[in-house]
């Protein structure tokens, strides 16, 4: 859930439809039937300096070149470091990992409008 989705539960709730455009999906389902799925796996967020993504194990960062002195990266196991001590994002070991959600956040930076 994010706060992109109040927009459309409200209006949804109040029986009116969204404005063409709208990002973000009504949680009305969620409300009615706690069991139901969403489509979206994941929380985009974005501060000042960079953006996150949250999936239910990870939390990455990226800190992009043009607002900091340079790129950086952040990746924690939130299942095994739920205190974020453990910064893996230079762990060749978990490369991949980083690349897709890299990947994955990119899109949704690009797909905001």
């Amino acid at each position: 859930m994010e706060l992109v989705d109040l927009y459309p539960t409200l209006a949804e709730m109040a029986g009116l439809p969204p404005e063409p455009g709208v990002q973000g999906q009504s949680l009305v389902p969620l409300l009615q039937n706690p069991k139901a799925s969403r489509d979206k796996n994941d929380a985009w967020i974005f501060t000042g300096r960079g953006h996150g993504l949250r999936t239910e194990r990870w939390a990455f960062m990226w800190y992009p070149a043009k607002r900091n002195r340079q790129e950086a990266f952040m990746l924690y196991d939130m299942k095994s470091d739920p205190g974020q001590f453990t910064n893996l994002a230079a762990n060749p070991n978990y490369a991949g990992l980083r690349s897709r959600l890299h990947r994955r956040l990119r899109e949704r930076v690009a797909s905001v409008k």
